[in-house]
Formats: structure tokens, sequence, C-alpha cells
């Protein structure tokens, strides 16, 4: 079971339900707190040691393990959307455990949704179960319940656990026109709204902290695919052989090199970033005609093609700093490189300009803080603030009478609103940091292009420095945006900040202040490589322990 903390099931409404609301702390932060500091990454949480108590399964992770569960049992009809709004991501990934609760809304839509997958299921009795079930309960029925249990609870189920789907299975069938097709829908519903299929298992081993191969399986599996448990690394948990680091890591290993973890690392980076793909965001046709859909694919297929080399290849100093890319004849055109690669089907590795400096000098992240026709300095400010530094900037509730009204789309006139909001005390707190920072990323356009003007003929002057104060201890002077970035790629800070933010993604809820150890002991992995520092989150005990560790 998943523990004394969850119920098993309840009957709502003539129908058997088992999803309940569980509770989950959210911590605001301010202004204030860098990784590992006294007050730390997450105030509110500095109690919870180990791994959250629960850790629910996103949209998207239901959705691909129900994809997944269809082709176990050889059906090729796919199931409907899962109708749940995502979870707001600004400060935090879409699989974080702070998104645990469930509103009467979504349990309604859950309950639909699992009727429409055991529909599908009902009508592919004959493919899936292998065998014509009847309106009692019988070995074709146990079996399917077994398999199906198996799957979407992440581990065997025990004789308590089908002694309920009997119950169930039995209790529809003696009222069913079709007994046993409405039988296996009960079974397939019962499943899905279940919390051991909603929720990962925090089971450990009696009288230890340490979770179970099963409970770890699941983990393992959701943190570097996002679905549920493959027959390989259901096997190993089966024989009990998901206990040392040696045994983890070797599973772990396997799964990065699994076509399925790539777009796991593709999702943490565009997620990490708050970044919507290219394709959907709208520029000025006129400023740029070269941004069409074809010129928009490209930059995210160009970010992700950057992502997964430095992952599988790199370490953090090269994801922040890498001055290569994989690029087409479109985005060689974007760069402002001589043409090499043939044509737009013909992608090649090339060194970019000087003026390019890791993750944040991608098109792709330059177009998402950029408006239609503008760049947008305080987002790509704040953003560096943010996933570099892992500070959460809040605006304070009395400045916005302060602010001072710049167009949306304003070229060097925004560089009036920098000086406005530096000769003010409330405004400069923060943005005595922020804008700098944005204004050295000036010198790239809404699409992500190279200039050193501004469309009304104003040079940009790019050199700043980071004052000392809101996220460094000694200032950090810089001449361009790739000359800060090179200098905060090495800093140990930055790479604690990256590698706790794929504990994050392990766990589903931000590292603690407490955990300020194990946080800092991962980031020496990423100095070697990040696919080094991913096997060790594998091995952390925040993942493979509950609690104290």
């Amino acid at each position: 079971m998943m523990g004394n903390d969850l119920s098993r099931w309840c009957r709502v409404g003539g129908a058997w339900v088992a999803l309940m609301v569980l509770s989950a702390s959210t911590g605001a932060t301010g202004c204030t707190g860098n990784i590992g500091d006294a007050d730390g990454i997450d105030p509110s949480a500095q109690a919870a040691v180990g791994s959250p108590d629960f850790r629910r399964l996103s949209p998207l992770e239901v959705e691909q393990t129900i994809d997944d569960v269809l082709a176990e049992f050889d059906i090729a009809e796919p199931a409907e959307d899962l109708l749940l709004a995502p979870p707001d991501v600004r400060h935090t990934f879409s699989n974080t455990a702070d998104s645990g609760n469930f509103t009467t809304g979504q349990i309604q839509n859950i309950m639909a949704w699992a009727e429409s997958v055991s529909l599908v299921f009902s009508q592919n009795v004959d493919t899936a179960l292998g065998c014509t079930p009847s309106s009692s309960w019988d070995d074709c029925a146990s079996d399917f319940a077994s398999r199906i249990g198996r799957l979407t609870f992440r581990r065997p189920l025990d004789a308590e656990d089908l002694a309920v789907f009997q119950t169930v299975y039995e209790d529809v069938t003696l009222q069913a026109e079709d007994p046993a097709r409405d039988g296996v829908r009960a079974i397939v519903e019962l499943a899905l709204e279940s919390p051991e299929f909603w929720y990962l298992s925090n089971q450990t081993r009696p009288d230890s902290q340490r979770l179970t191969s099963h409970a770890v399986a699941g983990r393992l599996s959701y943190y570097l695919w996002g679905t549920m448990p493959d027959a390989e690394l259901r096997d190993a948990a089966d024989r009990d052989e998901l206990q040392t680091p040696e045994q983890i890591r070797a599973q772990a290993g396997r799964m990065l090199d699994d076509p399925r973890a790539e777009a796991i690392i593709t999702r943490f980076h565009r997620e990490w970033l708050h970044l919507s793909p290219a394709t959907t965001l709208a520029k000025d046709t006129e400023r740029y005609p070269s941004f069409d859909q074809d010129l928009a694919a490209d930059m995210d297929r160009e970010f992700d093609r950057f992502v997964q080399r430095q992952v599988s290849e790199g370490n953090v100093v090269d994801l922040l700093s890498s001055r290569e890319s994989s690029v087409n004849s479109r985005m060689e055109s974007l760069y402002g490189l001589d043409a090499s690669a043939s044509g737009p089907e013909d992608w090649v590795w090339r060194e970019l300009g000087p003026e390019r400096g890791g993750i944040l000098t991608r098109p792709l992240f330059l177009a998402n803080t950029a408006g239609l026709g503008e760049s947008a300095l305080i987002h790509r400010g704040v953003a560096v603030i943010e996933n570099y530094f892992c500070k959460t900037l809040a605006v304070p509730d009395d400045v916005s009478d302060e602010a001072v009204e710049v167009a949306p789309d304003a070229t060097s006139g925004k560089m009036a609103g920098v000086e406005n909001r530096a000769a003010k005390a409330r405004c400069a707190g923060c943005h005595s940091t922020i804008d700098p920072i944005g204004v050295s990323f000036e010198v790239f356009d809404a699409i992500g292009g190279f200039r050193t003007s501004y469309p009304d003929g104003i040079d940009i002057a790019p050199a700043g420095e980071i004052a000392a104060g809101l996220i460094v201890e000694e200032q950090v002077p810089y001449e361009t945006s790739a000359d800060l970035m090179d200098q905060l790629a090495t800093r140990p800070d930055v790479q604690a900040c990256y590698a706790s933010k794929w504990l994050e993604w392990s766990t589903g809820r931000r590292p603690t202040s407490s955990q300020r150890q194990e946080v800092e002991r991962l980031a020496e992995q990423g100095q070697l490589s990040i696919r080094a520092l991913l096997l060790e989150v594998a091995t952390s005990p925040l993942l493979t322990h509950r609690e104290d560790f």
C-alpha cells in the first residue's frame, strides 16, 4: 500500500471512486533567499526532509502513461485527452507536488475521462484480455485486474487489492445489461480513479526510511521518462534489485539511453526557462519578414538539439556558455553565419559568433522574452536571476504608482524606463540588478538576431555589472551578455541552482535549506557531466528515501 495516509476506496453517488483530495503545502518566497541560504530555497518547507509525502502525476504524465498502458494491451485506439488544466509553472514544474490538490470539478473530469478510457477497453475486450470474461469473477477477470493494476499501481496487486476489484466487478455485473464488458469497464475505472495511480508511492521497507524497489521504480520512471516503468524496470523491482546505488544507477543509465529520456530532457529545460514553442509566438512580420512557421519550428528544433548535445556530452558550464549549436540553412541566416548547411533539412554543428553564450542566447529563449517587435529587457533580467540563482522575485505592493510608462515595443526609449527605475528607491531594490542584466541582452532582437543598435539608430551598450547585494556578495562586472554567461557558468551557486532544479523535477518539490549539502554534492557531479548529475540525482536519498536520510 502507499502508506497509512491514504484511504483506499470510497463509494460516491452509486459509483466506486478511489480519488481523494490531499492537502499540499505551498511556499511563497519573495525577493529573498539564495539556494542554500539559512532562510532556504523554500523556507515554508524546511521541515520536509527527503522525498515529499506524495507526488501527483501531471496531466502530461497521465496521458503518456495511458498511451503506454494501451500499448501493453495491444490496443491501437487512442484514449481521449485528460481535461485537467495544467498547473501554474511560473516558478516551478508541471509535475510539482504543490499541484497535488484536486478540486471537485477536477474529480468529475477525471471520472468522465476514466469512463472514456474504460470504453476503449470494452470495445477491444478480445484483444486486451485474450479471453471472454463472464458475469462472475473468474480467472479471466482476475487476470485482467491483476495486469492493469500492476501497470497503473506500479506494483503487483495483493489479495486485498484483488478483493476490492472483485467486489466492484461483481457489484456492477449483477446490474449490467452487458455484464462482461461493463465489468471490464468497472475494473479500468477503479484502477484509474485510485490514488495509487495518481500519486507515486512512498512505501518504505520495514523499519527503514528507504523506499521499496517498486516505489523507487515509479519515481525513477517518472523522473526520466514521464511515464510508468517498462517491463525491464518492473522486473528489477520484482526481484528487489533497486536498493543499492549501483543497481539504481545501472537502470538509470539504461533509461537515459532510451529515446523516451530525450523528450523529458527537452521538457525539463523548456519548463525550467518557461519557454513556449516558437510556433506559438507572434511577431511583427514587417520588422521580421523571415519569421514564419518554418523558422519558428527550426528555432524549437535547434534549442532541443542544443540541449540534447550538452546533456549527453557536456557539463553545466557547456550548457550555460557554449558557443556551438546545431543549425540548418534558415538558422545560419538568423545567426548571421555564412552558409554551410545545404538546406533546411541539413543540420550541422557550427561555432557561433562571440556574442553567443549558452542556452540563454538561443533564439527560442530570446523570442520568448520579447514582444511583437522588441526585446523585453526586464523579462530577460528576471530570467537570469530566477533560473540561474534560484531566487523568486516578487513585485512590492507599493510601487505601481511609481512605475514609468514604457511602450511595449519601445526601442531605445526603454532606457528611459531603466533610468527612472534606478532613481526610485522602491524600484531600485530589485531593478538595480534586473535591468543591467537585461540591458546586456538588448543586443538580441525579438527573434534572437544579433544587433549593435536599436532600429532608431541608437547604439546598444551591453557592458555593466551585477551589483553586490541581491544575488551576489561581490559585484560581477561584464562587457557583454556572453561575457556574463561565461562568468555565471562557472559559479558554484549557479551550478547548484541548476542541480536543484533537477532535484525538484525528480521529487516534485523544491529542495529545502536543510538539504543544502545534498544539493551541493550533486552540483559537483555537474562539473563532470550533466549525465553524471542525472545519475546522481537518481541515486540521491531525496529520491530513494522518505523523510530523514
